[in-house]
Formats: C-alpha cells, structure tokens, sequence
C-alpha cells in the first residue's frame, strides 16, 4: 500500500486563514422594511418596560385543565397542585373534573378549602357511551364558550 500525503486540513490553519483574511460588510445606504420592523419592536419593548412588566400581562391570563375524573393517583394530585399554584394574579385557572365511577376513590376533597375554581362535569368520565360523551363534548364547549381560556390543559 502507498501511503499519500494530503494537505494540511487542520483547525488551526482554517483558524489562521479566517483571521488573516477579515470579511468586511459594508452599512446600507437605506433601513430595509425588516430593519425598520426591528425598530419599531424596540420602541415597543421600551414603553412595555416603561409600563412596570416586560412579558407580563395586565389582566390574569385564562387557564383551562379538563381531567377525565379525580380518582386516587399522581394525575389528580398534579392537576389540583397546578391549578392551585398557577393561580392569582398572574393565572386565572379553572378545572374541570368528571364523576369517578363507582368503587373509585375521590380526591377532589385535595381542591377542598383552597382557591381552585373546580367545575364537575357529570357526564365526563372514564366509560365509553356515545350519549355521555356528547353531553360531556358539548358541556366542554359551553365551559370554552364561557371561559376563553387562552391555554387549555387535557
């Protein structure tokens, strides 16, 4: 086998051409209507910064989580802990719960005594029935009509 010698490709010569030879780019003579949008949003966030809360909203942003049931488990417990703290006076959040079925154990008495605003929806759970579903599609679209959560959370 021949052995070849190839050119030197290291990352130190690529380093060593890129710095003796600056790239120069020269200012536009005019602002582009993509310079001048950029702008226009930096006076924005300067008066939004001016106003006391860059990226905050003023009125509490709507927040809807829909939980089939809230039977015993992990998934009961983390919907009321969020729904409790992603509340006031940042999130105004509203869970709806459906009904547990029978020998399920509820925790809903978590939601108890503390700020969570919880809607039960008694045509929402587990079983499958054509005519409970639909009541409980049209009870979720009348709580969104209702609502206007800007997040909804399933």
């Amino acid at each position: 086998m021949q052995s070849r010698s190839y050119p030197d490709t290291s990352l130190r010569s690529e380093i060593a051409d890129f710095e003796a030879e600056p790239q120069r780019r020269e200012a536009p003579r005019t602002r582009s209507g993509a310079q001048a949008e950029r702008r226009k949003g930096a006076g924005q966030k300067q008066r939004l910064q001016q106003k006391g809360g860059f990226g905050i909203a003023s009125s509490p942003v709507p927040i809807l989580r829909i939980i089939a049931r809230l039977n015993i488990g992990g998934p009961a417990i983390q919907a009321i802990t969020l729904t409790q703290r992603l509340g006031p006076p940042r999130y105004e959040s509203v869970l709806v719960a459906g009904e547990t079925a029978r020998g399920e154990g509820d925790m809903s008495y978590l939601a108890d005594g503390s700020p969570v605003n919880l809607i039960k929806l008694r045509s929402l759970g587990r079983s499958m029935n054509p005519w409970r579903d639909l009541k409980a599609w049209l009870g979720i679209l009348g709580i969104l009509m209702r609502a206007r959560p800007r997040l909804v959370h399933t």
